[in-house]
């Protein structure tokens, strides 16, 4: 399972979303997950036969669950929570 950060600028944004899309799927990797702070969304993606689907997308008051790993889930709220925010 890959984690991957969507960064601020626009080709940033598409080398996030479209081209390791390619990659991952390439290599086989059976699941990855894109975190999008701009949009505050966390959107996993399960490979399948014919390529990824989006198994889910969750929100900040969401927790996201793997599809792969059963038992496996992460609160989506604390991960664009502000340094300030968790440091009191």
């Amino acid at each position: 399972m890959v984690v991957e950060v969507v960064s601020d600028d626009e080709a940033s944004r598409v080398r996030d979303y479209e081209d390791t899309h390619h990659d991952y799927a390439a290599a086989g990797l059976p699941e990855y997950w894109i975190v999008d702070p701009g949009r505050r969304r966390v959107i996993a993606h399960v490979l399948g036969t014919a390529g990824y689907a989006v198994a889910g997308e969750d929100g900040p008051a969401d927790v996201a669950p793997s599809g792969i790993c059963p038992g496996f889930s992460v609160p989506v709220g604390p991960l664009f929570a502000s340094a300030s925010d968790s440091c009191g």
